[in-house]
């Protein structure tokens, strides 16, 4: 897995029921590493996903072996007690956090699995319930050099016993270098009853409803710095660079996307002449971009104009307009 840079290396923290709907429209070789601690879910994630390595056990801040509670929504088992007055557990799941069995698991830290496999892990999803922070502790390493992204399940209030919280998290990552890129949430918390869809149609939608008890949250490490990082090595650069705005767009910031892949090409990194334009990960993401930039056709103006200066600048190719705009992305996507 370590050998070949050009594939993009995902560790997944607490994946019960699969990879992640975020990665699911990712088309460039991908090694997907899922911990699961519940070993009834190991074994069935095991037997039945193959786009993923999965390892049965836990991360956290140190070697060894952990207590897993499991609780009877199997979902909400953590190394944590629930904390039953929360909004989650009292109002909303009461007795789903009930324990009904506990387990030993084995527990590894990121920094120790990456240097133990020879890997260098270029993104992070973390849904631990309630030991997020724990997990990115036994990466520090990897934090300070690889990992260009995360997406990590995140709490406003106490749902564990003890647990971090957001401001925990973020007031974390920003030490290591990192910035807020987004948050999953539309003005909607958890509902408080089953009044909280609009009575008119026809009328706009503008009420928030319920209480926001948590997340996810998409953190990037900045530009400019995984540039900094790599200096000296521009094939390096340029894979990163690829990397990192192919996971803005899979993470609902496309703009953010164009305009990394923008900078990238007045900093040299991935030329349509260079090394890394041979990759899948060019190709593929040059499909993505086109498919986004392609939907501004329907505006005859300075939108238009600009979603195709854009594209010609970050790829050397004109996108065409009108019905040979979809025979293009048919070419690109035969290229894959």
């Amino acid at each position: 897995m370590a050998g070949n840079r050009e594939t993009t290396v995902v560790i997944d923290a607490g994946a019960r029921y699969g990879m992640h709907p975020s990665w699911r429209e990712f088309r460039a070789p991908l090694d997907y590493i899922a911990f699961e601690p519940d070993q009834e879910e190991a074994a069935r994630l095991k037997r039945d996903a193959a786009d993923m390595t999965v390892e049965a056990a836990a991360l956290g801040r140190t070697e060894g072996t952990a207590t897993l509670n499991l609780h009877r929504h199997r979902g909400c088992s953590s190394m944590l007690t629930v904390n039953a007055e929360s909004d989650w557990f009292g109002r909303y799941r009461p007795g789903e956090g009930d324990v009904v069995g506990t387990a030993a698991v084995p527990m590894h830290t990121l920094d120790t699995y990456a240097r133990g496999h020879g890997m260098r892990v270029d993104f992070l999803k973390i849904d631990t319930e309630g030991t997020e922070l724990d997990v990115l502790a036994g990466g520090l390493e990897m934090l300070r050099t690889d990992v260009l992204g995360l997406r990590i399940n995140t709490t406003f209030q106490e749902v564990y016993k003890g647990q971090a919280l957001f401001s925990d998290l973020h007031r974390f990552l920003v030490e290591q270098g990192f910035f807020l890129l987004n948050l999953d949430y539309f003005g909607r918390g958890t509902p408080r009853n089953g009044l909280f869809r609009n009575p008119d149609p026809l009328a706009p939608d503008t009420m928030r409803y319920g209480v926001l008890i948590g997340t996810d949250g998409v953190w990037l490490k900045s530009f400019a710095a995984v540039c900094a990082s790599r200096a000296g090595d521009a094939r390096a650069a340029g894979l990163a660079a690829l990397k990192y705005a192919y996971f803005c767009f899979l993470n609902y910031a496309p703009d953010v996307a164009v305009d990394t892949l923008l900078d990238a090409r007045k900093r040299g990194l991935c030329a349509a002449d260079s090394p890394v334009a041979a990759s899948a990960l060019y190709r593929s993401l040059k499909l993505h971009c086109a498919d986004f930039l392609g939907r501004y056709k329907a505006m005859p103006d300075h939108q238009w104009a600009e979603a195709r200066d854009a594209f010609e600048k970050i790829f050397a190719l004109r996108l065409e307009a009108g019905s040979r705009f979809w025979e293009q992305l048919r070419e690109l996507r035969a290229a894959l």
